[in-house]
């Protein structure tokens, strides 16, 4: 109750307190979850949490980077789904990655100057072409079979995704 209480005091009269005591509170969730995905027990369930996987991580998931980030990728996907996090992507990163995998791929088979991580993997490791072609030819089914779910980014606008982070704290963390 006196927590409660001292909280909704600085809600009501010092605003700029309480905003502090919100990303104390915040800061400890986060926290919180990360130490959980560190070390996920066999009850630990984050179902409720979404992480979107971007384009650089998905190109390493997909081992379409050097070797040592798939390891690396490989690790954080198994902590996130022992955690039961659900987890998605979103279409515009899918066209990304398939662009980021077709750029390379189309310049090294043509015989142009191909540049970027899965160009030179394509020259250290030339069977790694026929694996590239594969992933371009049935990325979704890829995807789709890392339990990763692709999404329109405009399914997490509104109020219930702005409710926490304004539209303006976004921008500033983006930037």
């Amino acid at each position: 109750i006196l927590s409660a209480e001292f909280i909704t005091v600085f809600a009501e009269r010092e605003p700029v307190k309480f905003d502090l005591i919100v990303k104390i509170a915040s800061g400890a969730l986060i926290a919180d979850v990360v130490l959980t995905l560190q070390n996920p027990t066999t009850d630990t369930d984050l179902s409720e949490l979404t992480v979107v996987i971007d384009g650089p991580l998905l190109m390493d998931i997909l081992d379409l980077n050097t070797p040592e980030y798939k390891n690396f990728a490989d690790d954080l996907l198994d902590l996130l789904k022992r955690a039961k996090v659900n987890l998605v992507t979103f279409d515009h990163i899918v066209k990304e990655v398939h662009g980021s995998i077709y750029a390379p791929l189309f310049s090294y088979t043509q015989g142009e100057h191909a540049y970027g991580p899965l160009a030179n993997r394509f020259r250290l490791e030339p069977n790694h072409i026929a694996y590239a072609r594969a992933v371009l030819d049935d990325l979704q089914v890829f995807i789709e079979n890392l339990d990763i779910t692709t999404v329109n980014a405009s399914d997490f606008e509104g109020g219930d995704y702005v409710r926490y982070c304004s539209e303006e704290m976004e921008d500033a963390l983006r930037n």
